[in-house]
Order: C-alpha cells, then structure tokens, then sequence
C-alpha cells in the first residue's frame, strides 16, 4: 500500500524546471498523545503535526505518514476546490488546492497523507504548508476568465482554516500508536503561489525532504509524576531547612 500510495504522488507532480534551493530542508513529524488536536489534553485522542524547516524551501507539498496501533484517524490536511458558475474550469470539477490527490486516513489505516494535484489542467498553489498558517476558505480572484462571478470553495474535512505547525491528522488510541518506518514529504522548491496551468512550465519544482519523527505525550506517565513529585517534596524540605 505505501510504494502504491507514493507512486501515486510522484505521478501526479509535473517537475519543471532546475530547483532554486538546495536539498536542505527538514520536515519534522510529531506525534502528539493525549491531544485534541488543538494542545489541549484529551486522554485517548492523539494528533500528527507536520512542521517545515524556513529559508531552505517554499512548503510542503506532500505527506505521508506512517503509524500504526491507532483505533480512529481522521486526515486533517487543509483541502479545497474552487469552483464557478460557468462550470467550465478543470472539466466542471473546479480547481484543487491544498492536499487533495491520493488523500489517505479518512478511515482506519495506517498510512496518512495527500498531495497537491498537478494532473490536471489548472491548480491553485499555495506554498508555505507547515511554516506559516492561512486560511484555503479565503476566496482567490475570478478563477474563469469568461465569467466574472467569485468562485466558491467547497473543502474536504474541516474548514480551510490552518496553522503551523500543520495538522495531519486527530484520532483515537487505546494502546499508544508508534512510528513506521515509511513516513516521507516532498517540499516546493519555488515559490509559485496561485493558478498554475500545468504542463506549461509552471508547475513548481518540488524534491524530498529529509524526515524526522517523533513523539511526546502530553499527560506524563505514572513514574515522571512521581520523580516530580520527590523533587517537589526535596524541594521543600531545602527550604524549610534554610528557613
């Protein structure tokens, strides 16, 4: 399922062009236990953020991540589609932005990701995934040319609302989920915001990051409340002593 999942990706970007930045970036995974998604504490609920290294890249274009041992999963990936009322653009299915292709992890499974479309004709790019925050539900100019009516964006999951680091995905676990060894991400060489028609030498270069994993927990296990606990207690009784 992984090598198909990433095949998938790799044939839905159009490479053009020489990158402008050297290989170099970083993207980390976290996962977070015992969170809601939103830092809040939540026993049983865990979160996936993905976060970017700046100054080395332009944003993440594609994810995949790796765990296994979780009962639910929800993808959290910002997505949408623009569309108008002349219902010419792409075919009459709008124009994708965000992670939309070979989108995983709308059910139990242990592989979570998606990608940014370049396979049809036109795309709306938007770089800076996993370093800065936007909002995918703020409507970009007149996508058709012979219609002068704003798109509407249609999104898949949540809203079009983002942070950074990004969130990949929220579920739930009753034994804790632990890291696989196939999580990768790919990452936008140029900076080229906004409607790209692809195969024109638009497309913006993307290339594979290097990845780090990783994963804390929110709620400290039994054993490191109670080495706090005897640091409190050692704590005190210095102080009473120099009282």
């Amino acid at each position: 399922m992984l090598s198909i999942f990433k095949k998938a990706l790799v044939a839905s970007v159009a490479i053009a062009g020489l990158a402008t930045l050297s290989q170099a970036a970083v993207v980390t995974y976290t996962l977070s236990l015992n969170d809601n998604g939103k830092g809040v504490v939540t026993p049983g609920s865990y979160a996936v953020y993905a976060s970017d290294s700046t100054g080395d890249n332009f944003g993440l274009a594609s994810i995949l991540v790796d765990i296994s041992g979780e009962t639910t999963v929800t993808n959290r990936l910002p997505s949408a589609t623009y569309s108008d009322s002349g219902g010419d653009i792409n075919g009459g299915n709008g124009i994708p932005s965000g992670f939309t292709f070979a989108r995983s992890g709308i059910s139990v499974t242990d592989f979570i990701g998606g990608g940014v479309d370049s396979s049809v004709t036109m795309t709306y790019f938007v770089t800076g995934f996993g370093q800065t925050g936007g909002n995918l539900g703020v409507i970009p100019p007149t996508l058709d040319t012979k219609s002068s009516v704003q798109p509407a964006a249609s999104f898949a999951g949540t809203s079009g609302v983002y942070w950074a680091p990004l969130v990949v995905a929220t579920g739930t676990f009753t034994d804790a989920p632990v890291w696989g060894g196939g999580s990768t991400a790919s990452i936008y060489t140029q900076n080229v915001s906004g409607i790209v028609t692809n195969g024109a030498g638009a497309t913006p270069s993307q290339q594979d990051a290097t990845v780090i994993v990783h994963t804390v927990d929110l709620v400290p296990e039994p054993a490191s409340l109670g080495m706090l606990a005897l640091g409190g207690l050692a704590l005190l009784a210095r102080r009473r002593k120099t009282a």
